[in-house]
C-alpha cells in the first residue's frame, strides 16, 4: 500500500494476485471478485479476466483504450479509458450511452448501473448517479481524486487509488471517510471498520476512529507516528510503526504502556500481550514469545523484515509494513501471499501462540518501573528485577 506493488494470495479476498494501489499495475486472481486478472488503477493499463465480472478482457484505467468482451457486463464491444471518448450501447450495461474515460467527462444513462451520470477514468473527475453502485458520485481512477456517493459500498464519497488523496463515505464500509492508497493520506469513517479515521499506508499519518478496532486514533505505518485509542484493542493510545515512537494505553492489548516500533524505545508493561519477550518495531528485529498472540517469532514493523509464527493469523507468510512487499500466508485473511506496507518485507510463520520464550532486554524494567529514554542501551542486555515485565527493545540507531 505503499509505492510498490505485492502479490497477496487471500483465501478469503484473492488467490495467487498481485495487487498495485500506487503507481504501477498488478496482477490479481480473486475467487470472489477476479480470477487471473491483471488490474492497474494508476497510469498503465491493465488485462483483467474475472469470472464475476470480466470474462478475457484488457481493461484501461489510465491513458491507454482497451477492448473488452466480458459476458457478464460488456458484449463485443470496444471502451476507451485513455484520452479520446467512445459511445456505447450496451444490453446489459449501458443503452445510448456516451462514456469518456479518458481525458474529457461523459453523461451516462445506464439502467443497470448508472443513470445520468458522468464519468472519467483518466484525468479527470466525474459524477456518477448509479443506483446499483454509486449515486450523484464522482470517481477518478488515473491521477486525480473524484467524490462518490453509492448506495451498496460507499455514499457521498471521494475515492483516488493513483496520486491523490480521496474521501469515502461508506454505509457497508465507510462513512465520511477519505481514503488514500498511493502517497497521500486519507481519512476514514467506517461504520464497520472506523468512524471519523484518517489512515495513511504509505509515507504520511493518518487519524484512525474505529468503532471496531480502534476509535479517536492515529495510525500510521510508514515514517510518522500516530495515536490509537481503540475501544477494543487500544484505547488512548499512542503507536508508531515507523520511525517515532508512541505510547499505547490498552486495556485489551497493553495497559498504561509506551510502545515505540520505530526508531525509539519504548516501555511497555503487558499482562495480556507478551511476557518474556524480545520485542523490536523499529530498524531492528526481534524475538517475541507472546502466549496470546505469538512464539517464536520475529517482528520488525520498521524499516527491516521479521519472522513470525502466530496460529492466528498468519503461517509460513512475510509480511513488510515499509516500502516493500512481504509475502504472507494467513489461514485468516491470506495464503502464500506477498503483502507490503512501507519500506522492507518480512516474512511471518505461525505456529502456536502459547510458547514463552526468554528474551534479551534493551530496556531496563525495575520493580515498579517500566523504563525512561535515560534507561535505553543499544546493542545490550538489560537485566530486570521484575520477571513478568522482562521485554526485548532494539533501539533505532
Amino acid at each position: 500500500m505503499g509505492t510498490k506493488h505485492f502479490k497477496e494470495s487471500s483465501a478469503k479476498r484473492c488467490s495467487n494476485s498481485t495487487r498495485q494501489l500506487g503507481t504501477k499495475h498488478f496482477k490479481e486472481s480473486s475467487a470472489k471478485r477476479c480470477s487471473n486478472s491483471t488490474r492497474q488503477l494508476g497510469t498503465k493499463h491493465f488485462k483483467e479476466s474475472s469470472a464475476k465480472r470480466c470474462s478475457n478482457s484488457t481493461r484501461q484505467l489510465g491513458t491507454k483504450h482497451f477492448k473488452e468482451s466480458s459476458a457478464k457486463r460488456c458484449s463485443n464491444s470496444t471502451r476507451q479509458l485513455g484520452t479520446k471518448h467512445f459511445k456505447e450501447s450496451s444490453a446489459k450495461r449501458c443503452s445510448n450511452s456516451t462514456r469518456q474515460l479518458g481525458t474529457k467527462h461523459f453523461k451516462e444513462s445506464s439502467a443497470k448501473r448508472c443513470s445520468n451520470s458522468t464519468r472519467q477514468l483518466g484525468t479527470k473527475h466525474f459524477k456518477e448517479s448509479s443506483a446499483k453502485r454509486c449515486s450523484n458520485s464522482t470517481r477518478q481512477l488515473g491521477t486525480k481524486h473524484f467524490k462518490e456517493s453509492s448506495a451498496k459500498r460507499c455514499s457521498n464519497s471521494t475515492r483516488q487509488l493513483g496520486t491523490k488523496h480521496f474521501k469515502e463515505s461508506s454505509a457497508k464500509r465507510c462513512s465520511n471517510s477519505t481514503r488514500q492508497l498511493g502517497t497521500k493520506h486519507f481519512k476514514e469513517s467506517s461504520a464497520k471498520r472506523c468512524s471519523n479515521s484518517t489512515r495513511q499506508l504509505g509515507t504520511k499519518h493518518f487519524k484512525e476512529s474505529s468503532a471496531k478496532r480502534c476509535s479517536n486514533s492515529t495510525r500510521q505505518l510508514g515514517t510518522k507516528h500516530f495515536k490509537e485509542s481503540s475501544a477494543k484493542r487500544c484505547s488512548n493510545s499512542t503507536r508508531q510503526l515507523g520511525t517515532k515512537h508512541f505510547k499505547e494505553s490498552s486495556a485489551k492489548r497493553c495497559s498504561n504502556s509506551t510502545r515505540q516500533l520505530g526508531t525509539k524505545h519504548f516501555k511497555e508493561s503487558s499482562a495480556k500481550r507478551c511476557s518474556n519477550s524480545t520485542r523490536q518495531l523499529g530498524t531492528k528485529h526481534f524475538k517475541e514469545s507472546s502466549a496470546k498472540r505469538c512464539s517464536n517469532s520475529t517482528r520488525q514493523l520498521g524499516t527491516k523484515h521479521f519472522k513470525e509464527s502466530s496460529a492466528k493469523r498468519c503461517s509460513n507468510s512475510t509480511r513488510q509494513l515499509g516500502t516493500k512487499h512481504f509475502k504472507e500466508s494467513s489461514a485468516k485473511r491470506c495464503s502464500n501471499s506477498t503483502r507490503q506496507l512501507g519500506t522492507k518485507h518480512f516474512r511471518d510463520v505461525t505456529e502456536s501462540r502459547d510458547n514463552l520464550y526468554e528474551v534479551t532486554l534493551i530496556i531496563r524494567f525495575t520493580s515498579g518501573d517500566h523504563g525512561t529514554l535515560d534507561d535505553v542501551e543499544t546493542q545490550s542486555q538489560i537485566s530486570s528485577k521484575d520477571e513478568d515485565l522482562r521485554a526485548l527493545i532494539h533501539v533505532y540507531t
